[in-house]
């Protein structure tokens, strides 16, 4: 059923040796023998082994195969919070192998088919997918939050005369997301040493 599931099955009949089908044990590796001509193996391809009663083995000429789906992985888009604080953060997602037919859900509320989810503060969320018949995958997602945007500005050079000019001031940033601007006086302007009138 699933990728890592043990329950598809060969179904083994016998011929010749002493005593009767219900006697035999069976193997896929010739060393571990159960009773029982109904295996319950996960996807591979096997060889079976056959014991008598008297301890005689045979094997099938053939090897057989068990299909399996192949496991789900699960791609993510993340957008994480534009200002420290917001809740703006987004988690896009789809998924792929399995059996198809996926629904989504973020922390386990809420299963549909949508694969995308809006408005997430920053946080870790569980992300689970199941196909169609029960298969799932699970995937941790960080939304990371940018630090306070936090700045200062500090004179470096103060005007000597009364003709307009202001001085130079040396601006500092850190935090938030950058690169940075300042807007003075209705103007933006970028760097971090600005020579103002």
């Amino acid at each position: 059923t699933c990728s890592d599931s043990e329950d598809g099955q060969i179904v083994v009949l016998t011929m010749g040796g002493a005593g009767n089908q219900s006697s035999m044990t069976y193997s896929t590796n010739g060393v571990d023998f159960a009773p029982g001509n109904i295996l319950f193996l996960a996807g591979g391809t096997y060889t079976i082994y056959a014991m008598d009663v008297n301890g005689c083995i045979g094997e099938t000429a053939n090897q057989y195969t068990v299909d399996a789906p192949d496991p789900i992985t699960i791609n993510t888009t993340v957008q994480d919070v534009s200002c420290n604080g917001m809740e703006d953060g987004s988690i896009s997602f789809s998924a792929e192998g399995g059996n198809g037919g996926f629904i989504y859900s973020i922390a386990g509320v809420e299963f549909n088919e949508a694969t995308n989810h809006e408005g997430l503060a920053a946080g870790t969320y569980e992300l689970l997918v199941y196909d169609m018949v029960g298969c799932f995958q699970a995937e941790i997602i960080q939304v990371l939050n940018p630090e306070p945007l936090q700045w200062s500005i500090e004179l470096q050079d103060a005007p000597s005369c009364n003709n307009g000019f202001i001085g130079i001031v040396d601006f500092e940033a850190s935090g938030g997301t950058g690169p940075y601007e300042l807007e003075w006086d209705g103007s933006v302007v970028f760097g971090t040493l600005w020579t103002l009138y």
